[in-house]
């Protein structure tokens, strides 16, 4: 991300056009061109401010170096807005307006994209709440983060640390081996939560779901789950389940076995891992009625995807 001091200009079009012609800088402000000097494209963080004075719009945009009077701004990215965080329709009325501002939200550190695709961190079109960091750096991801060179992310809240890191897995962090090509290796961690009364089993999810493993994947999976009576008594259970699992193109995944070793901390429960639609659930159940128990599970998993 690149922060221009007093860049403001006015918005020559009305509508809620992605790309908007840019009028004269603001009285006391200068204009994008004179603020960004050096050669290069950035990614900023604007405010458009509707001539009417009730529409507002906070986002991602980008402009290069020659932008000049006349020349397009792009709204690449909103991230809230009075359209219900969509782009604003402009009304024209008096001067609508856009600045380089600093806001809460999503973030791209960027230094300047000098030319072809991978140069430089981009975040994705359309896509709100991501950051990326390094060169080429690339978050696909809605809420995703990318961090390190050539590093992508393409699920929701992923995250991918490392060169040339790819996360695929919905609320996972990932790293990766650095190579390149359709074979790659990740290291993954995921974690989640549950409850459960009496002998009722219990799926331990994160805030959106199972694990999500991605398409055309393989894994060894170590499932590390925990559970803590909370009624009639203070108690705790422990397990870890180890397995394989197989995702063939978009299909969904096979687990080849598992095997489940006990830490009983002198209570005995029950795990196992299933299937739920192309996801893998962790499953958990307390030993006896009249049992409340608090669960949470992480999996720990070597990913292989491509061919």
């Amino acid at each position: 991300m690149q922060f221009f001091d007093r860049a403001a200009q006015s918005v020559a079009l009305a509508g809620s056009d992605r790309f908007v012609p840019l009028g004269a800088a603001l009285t006391g402000m200068q204009t994008f061109l004179v603020a960004a000097g050096a050669a290069g494209m950035y990614e900023i963080p604007y405010l458009i401010l509707d001539g009417n004075g009730s529409g507002w719009e906070f986002g991602i945009g980008v402009i290069d170096a020659s932008i000049g009077d006349g020349d397009q701004f792009d709204r690449r990215s909103v991230i809230r807005s009075t359209n219900a965080d969509a782009r604003i329709v402009i009304s024209g009325t008096g001067t609508p307006t856009v600045q380089c501002v600093h806001f809460g939200g999503a973030s791209a550190v960027a230094t300047p994209v000098t030319g072809g695709a991978n140069e430089g961190p981009l975040s994705g079109d359309e896509v709100p709440g991501v950051l990326s960091v390094g060169h080429g750096a690339y978050a696909g991801g809605e809420n995703s983060t990318a961090l390190g060179a050539m590093s992508e992310t393409s699920a929701q809240a992923a995250v991918a640390i490392g060169a040339r890191a790819i996360s695929r897995v919905i609320n996972a962090v990932a790293s990766g081996d650095g190579k390149t090509g359709t074979a790659r290796g990740h290291a993954l961690t995921w974690t989640g939560s549950g409850t459960s009364t009496g002998t009722t089993s219990t799926t331990i999810t994160d805030v959106v779901g199972n694990f999500a493993v991605a398409d055309t994947t393989a894994y060894v999976i170590e499932a590390q789950v925990l559970g803590r009576r909370t009624a009639p008594s203070d108690g705790i259970y422990g397990a870890t389940i180890r397995a394989l699992v197989l995702r063939s193109g978009a299909g969904a995944p096979t687990i080849a076995g598992q095997a489940k070793t006990d830490v009983t901390g002198g209570l005995v429960c029950d795990c196992s891992l299933s299937v739920v639609g192309n996801e893998i659930a962790v499953n958990a159940q307390g030993a006896a009625s009249g049992e409340t128990w608090l669960w949470a599970a992480t999996i720990r998993a070597t990913e292989q995807r491509g061919a």
